[in-house]
C-alpha cells in the first residue's frame, strides 16, 4: 500500500496501544512524520492500571492532544 502524501506544513500522527486483560495494564505510544515521511518525533508510556483496550487507545490519543499545546 503506498503512503498518502501529505500536504506541505501537515504532520502525520499514528497512535497505537496494547492492553493486558489478566493485569488490567498496557502501553500507549506515538509516532510523528513530516510530509516527506520523515521521522519527526514519538513519545510511549506505561500505564499501570487500565479498564480495556478502548481506554488504552483513548490514553494515546489524549496523550498527543496534551502535547500539542
Amino acid at each position: 500500500m503506498a503512503r498518502n502524501k501529505r500536504r506541505h506544513g501537515w504532520v502525520k500522527c499514528n497512535t497505537d496501544a496494547a492492553f493486558y486483560v489478566d493485569d488490567h495494564n498496557g502501553a500507549s505510544g506515538a509516532v510523528l512524520r513530516d510530509p516527506t515521511g520523515a521521522f519527526g518525533g514519538a513519545h510511549a508510556r506505561w500505564y499501570g492500571t487500565s479498564l480495556s483496550a478502548l481506554a488504552m487507545e483513548a490514553h494515546a490519543c489524549h496523550m498527543i492532544h496534551e502535547t500539542d499545546a
